[in-house]
């Protein structure tokens, strides 16, 4: 069985970075240590030997230095870590990547949200609400409008694209709040929640992608080669596999929420400098296949269901690319603390709205599929 990982970090994994051993440069801070040999440099400066007892201000003096040298030989650490690309972080990790890799962070997509507008009176003359207007709500979330809506004379109605100012896949929010406010526009109703939206690159998804990132530079077209170009091309793109599809021909499959990413990727990989001459790269969307495990638990307190009910429904449901589903890791996901036996029931499989039951064994998930599950629990009290 394929290992099952987590999908912003699975190559990251697999990359030579988890080995690299410990840089000695960075020291290990020992405040006892530098504390004696403070006090030893004090007492090489008096003529006569002297005890320093805990009541002594010299003693605390020389803490207070100790323990700032341990604040300045942590700063100096964290700087050092700061120039290593599997310890640097934020803007440090930018600057790593950009110095070392040549490539920056993708900063993700906004969200858009249809919007209607509508007029108290019919005039006799177009009004038009002009593009990047703003919006807000009482949570000083703010919207821009992305192309300007003309209401048209004799017409009371006309619908817009808000685009929310913040990097994330969708957020369940109205901003129907114009900041400012035009003649005869006396309602804004906000028809959708916000979506199709990417968030900004992750620092593991960035390090993932600076790792395989030197393989760009093969002429022959290699298979991480095409992973690294095929995520730099959209921030919605979570995850790749290229395959090897006969002679010259490479397939690329891509777990992505938005159908249109297929469009991107492939406009992406036919570029000159991307795709070998001699390749033929097809792209296309990867198969969700949705799981629902029915399983029966015995707790050994049945006040802690709905605690246990949650824990197993926050567990990572969305899965990578061709990874497998072993029973074996369906019940370790059942057998949180607290469950004394666990029993899975069914496994069925959601295919065109209907279910399906399948046999109680390992699921083999094929290389343009990824698995998605959710879980259906019923609780008995254990008797021990």
């Amino acid at each position: 069985m394929s290992e099952i990982l987590n999908t912003n970090n699975s190559y990251f994994k697999q990359s030579f970075l988890k080995d690299i051993p410990y840089p000695k440069i960075i020291e290990e801070l020992d405040y006892e240590k530098l504390l004696k040999d403070y006090e030893e440099l004090f007492k090489s400066f008096l003529k006569e030997e002297v005890e320093l007892l805990e009541s002594d201000p010299f003693k605390a003096i020389l803490e207070a230095l100790a323990y700032r040298e341990m604040i300045i030989r942590a700063r100096i650490n964290e700087s050092i870590k700061a120039t290593y690309l599997h310890y640097a972080s934020g803007s440090d990790l930018d600057n790593v990547v950009a110095n070392g890799y040549l490539i920056q962070r993708l900063k993700g997509v906004k969200p858009t949200a249809k919007v209607e507008f509508e007029l108290n009176t019919l005039l006799n003359y177009d009004v038009i609400i002009p593009k990047g207007a703003i919006f807000s709500n009482e949570k000083a979330d703010i919207a821009t409008l992305k192309e300007e809506v003309i209401i048209k004379k004799g017409e009371s109605k006309a619908e817009g694209i808000l685009e929310l100012d913040e990097f994330v896949q969708s957020k369940e929010i109205k901003t129907e709040f114009l900041q400012t406010p035009l003649p005869f526009v006396t309602k804004i109703k906000q028809l959708e929640s916000f979506s199709g939206g990417a968030s900004e690159e992750s620092d593991e998804a960035l390090r993932e992608r600076a790792v395989m990132s030197v393989h760009r530079f093969s002429t022959a077209g290699s298979e991480k080669g095409y992973i690294y170009h095929a995520l730099s091309a959209s921030a919605k793109v979570a995850s790749i596999k290229a395959l090897n599809n006969g002679a010259g021909k490479v397939r690329v499959i891509i777990k992505s929420e938005d159908e249109e990413s297929v469009n991107v990727v492939r406009s992406y990989l036919s570029a000159d400098e991307v795709r070998p001459l001699t390749d033929e790269v097809s792209v296309e969307l990867a198969k969700k296949r949705e799981f629902i495990i029915s399983a029966k638990l015995l707790l050994l307190e049945l006040s802690r269901a709905n605690e246990i009910s949650e824990k197993i429904n926050t567990l990572q449901s969305d899965f990578d690319l061709s990874v497998d589903l072993a029973l074996g890791f369906l019940y370790k996901c059942l057998h949180q603390d607290g469950v004394y036996k666990s029993e899975i029931l069914s496994i069925k499989e959601k295919i065109d709205e209907e279910l399906k039951e399948l046999e109680l064994k390992d699921i083999e998930i094929a290389d343009d599929e990824f698995a998605h599950l959710s879980f259906e629990l019923s609780y008995e009290k254990a008797v021990l």
